[in-house]
């Protein structure tokens, strides 16, 4: 939780830093877009992960993580178009013109909906399988890849930068999480 939120919140501490409070301010505005986007997701989490993590046959199980899959995926796909078509208009309707400049920073975390609805199918199932280790290796090291990208990127391209960055390192971390659920998965299934 704490590598989670390092990296969600901390393109924001860095652009305070390094930029002025109105690129802040424009960057937020996408951000809180995006945010919203997520909230399906984590519902689609609650409903599967107690199914995850009681299922002992291993037909059952295989089931759950093809239901669980085919709602994360399509959800995220859904909701990262759904968010990227429609910026402008999100930005404008809830932010006004002032916000402008918060549209393409929006459609690159809209992107990043996507990704993290595949990193959100890996990851979270190994926590209820007993493997909180696995999953918090691949998130930390998003976390400093994050802190690593918001420094090359910011000071360049401001919360274009950080909203890049954010999608870099969600990038990362599906690398980790894809690597553990497949070490895990096949165990559990050689095991059952």
């Amino acid at each position: 939780s704490f590598m989670i939120t390092i990296y969600y919140n901390l393109d924001m501490v860095m652009l305070g830093s390094i930029k002025t409070q109105t690129e802040v301010g424009i960057y937020n505005a996408s951000y809180k877009i995006f945010m919203i986007g997520l909230i399906p997701l984590a519902a689609i989490v609650k409903i599967f992960l107690p199914s995850l993590s009681k299922a002992k046959d291993v037909e059952l199980l295989k089931r759950t993580i093809g239901n669980y899959g085919i709602m994360m995926f399509s959800s995220g796909i859904i909701i990262a178009s759904f968010v990227f078509f429609s910026a402008e208009l999100s930005v404008n309707i809830i932010f006004g013109n002032a916000y402008a400049n918060s549209v393409y920073p929006l459609m690159v975390l809209a992107l990043n909906v996507a990704v993290i609805s595949v990193n959100i199918f890996f990851g979270n199932p190994l926590t209820v399988w007993g493997k909180q280790k696995a999953y918090s290796i691949a998130i930390t090291f998003g976390a400093i890849i994050n802190i690593i990208l918001n420094l090359l990127l910011i000071p360049k391209y401001s919360y274009n930068g950080a909203a890049l960055a954010t999608l870099l390192s969600e990038v990362v971390v599906f690398w980790g999480v894809f690597y553990f659920f497949n070490l895990n998965l096949k165990k559990i299934i050689t095991q059952g």
